[in-house]
């Protein structure tokens, strides 16, 4: 929840955006990373649609707290990126 305060803090305190910037930065990175190491060849938008989905399931399991909706959605994740292989 921090990182969430501290990205909506960086559109109030502009001296915060280059950190949420790095922040996210990092993030794709490593989604680039473990597709990768999944053997999917990722380009940007690929990459960014997956971290966008993995952080979308975060906030749902946090706001929402229904556990089994989110593992369902993982695993269909899952599935559509078995056939980006």
């Amino acid at each position: 929840m921090f990182q969430y305060e501290l990205m909506l803090e960086s559109r109030r305190t502009p001296r915060l955006d280059p950190h949420v910037k790095l922040l996210y930065a990092t993030y794709i990175e490593a989604t680039s990373q473990a597709l990768t190491r999944l053997g999917i060849t990722a380009d940007e938008d690929l990459t960014l649609l997956v971290y966008s989905a993995i952080e979308g399931f975060i906030m749902h399991q946090l706001v929402a707290k229904d556990r089994p909706a989110t593992e369902r959605a993982i695993e269909r994740l899952r599935r559509i990126l078995s056939t980006a292989r």
